[in-house]
């Protein structure tokens, strides 16, 4: 199997704290509130943009102004529902398979809070983009991989693997432009998250995991707040178990913001209720027993920051290089000097798209490959699959 990090000096990874440096953007930040108040000036352009659509209309076609988006890409935003590798560790370890399932559903849950301060999208990748990083447990290392399959519409894959504990993540994630709304606009998160556990004593579990949408409110007037609403799902075929989760906006006049219900099952019988917010506390209730217990409480939960490679050791299309320029003048609130390198980059995206069209050459994903499903799985899937089986079957 090929190395994550293909040269000599794309292992000479930066510790934590040199990655968070790079970032600009600290835990603390990460942790902060999904509410921001836009200046006057902002808004004004945000409301040029809104007056050229049409009720529900995609904003696809619209130049967005650099003070809305996160100073990172999607792919890597991507990786921050993985901050806590601590939760992954000890799943297939788990003898039980409801507790195995329950765990799945912590990891889950737990993977929202993670996020920029104020209300930004991220940077919308390039086709071919990639972004690697990985996170070193105390007896085992824990990798992510990132690409752009397509861009128009957009399609990222991502895989996360544990080969030493027995995990590995695929995922598939095509998000629908933003619709306006007049105040809200809202984006569906569609896609499929699979994650596939081997034990020492069970097979191959398979658990498929589905996405919220993201509302976000204020846009006009009001504070800027955005929310995770909808429903998603958990299942897993092989043990029947279940779990429906409904991510609940804030209404006008009642309840809170970021609350979440849901409930565990197996085949139609209720086993647990899920209760809480996926930005601070969830607890878990007995259906039998009515017993409540916290299931997690992500601001106790303790985040690891991802390990990247130094800018200079990525190859050209890694996501912190390619979009070096727009990130600089971005962090120095040069918004005139972020939007001209952000469009001279679109530009030769499109100069790009336009080439292989005239010459009708189809665009092939370098680390995904489709199979017979549609799904794009990870190029050495196959290879991950037969090293956890020989790990975990103490073979290696």
């Amino acid at each position: 199997m090929k190395k994550i990090f293909h040269s000599k000096s794309d292992t000479q990874v930066p510790t934590s704290n040199e990655s968070a440096q790079d970032e600009k953007l600290s835990e603390e930040d990460l942790r902060s509130n999904n509410a921001e108040v836009l200046a006057d000036s902002n808004k004004s352009i945000i409301w040029a943009i809104i007056r050229q659509l049409k009720v529900g209309e995609s904003v696809k076609h619209q130049q967005l102004p650099t003070f809305v988006l996160q100073p990172r890409s999607l792919l890597e935003k991507l990786a921050d529902s993985l901050v806590h590798p601590q939760l992954t560790l000890d799943l297939a370890d788990i003898p039980d398979p409801l507790q195995r399932f329950v765990s799945v559903t912590r990891l889950f849950l737990a993977g929202f809070h993670y996020r920029v301060p104020g209300v930004k999208n991220p940077l919308n990748p390039v086709i071919g983009e990639i972004f690697r990083c990985k996170w070193d447990n105390p007896d085992s290392e824990s990798v992510y991989i990132a690409e752009q399959i397509s861009h128009h519409p957009p399609h990222s894959a991502f895989v996360y693997y544990n080969i030493k504990k027995g995990i590995a993540i695929n995922t598939n994630l095509e998000p629908t432009y933003v619709k306006f709304f007049g105040n809200s606009a809202e984006t569906h998160m569609n896609g499929l998250m699979r994650l596939y556990l081997l034990g020492k004593n069970f097979d191959y579990e398979v658990y498929e995991i589905t996405f919220p949408s993201i509302l976000l409110k204020g846009i006009l007037f009001g504070t800027l707040v955005y929310e995770m609403v909808g429903k998603t799902s958990i299942t897993c075929q092989k043990t029947g178990f279940s779990a429906e989760i409904e991510w609940k906006p804030k209404s006008l006049f009642k309840g809170k913001y970021n609350s979440i219900v849901g409930k565990i099952k197996q085949d139609k019988k209720e086993i647990y209720t899920i209760n809480g917010f996926w930005d601070a506390a969830m607890t878990i209730t007995d259906s039998r027993t009515k017993e409540t217990t916290v299931l997690v409480d992500t601001a106790q939960q303790r985040v690891q920051e991802k390990m990247v490679a130094p800018k200079e050791q990525q190859a050209p299309n890694e996501s912190r290089r390619l979009w070096e320029d727009v990130i600089a003048g971005m962090l120095k609130g040069y918004e005139d000097e972020a939007l001209n390198a952000k469009r001279k980059l679109e530009a030769i995206q499109r100069a790009d798209e336009n080439e292989r069209h005239t010459k009708n050459i189809e665009w092939i994903p370098k680390l995904f490959i489709k199979n017979s499903e549609g799904i794009y799985y990870y190029h050495e899937w196959d290879e991950v699959v037969q090293q956890i089986s020989a790990v975990r079957s103490g073979k290696i």
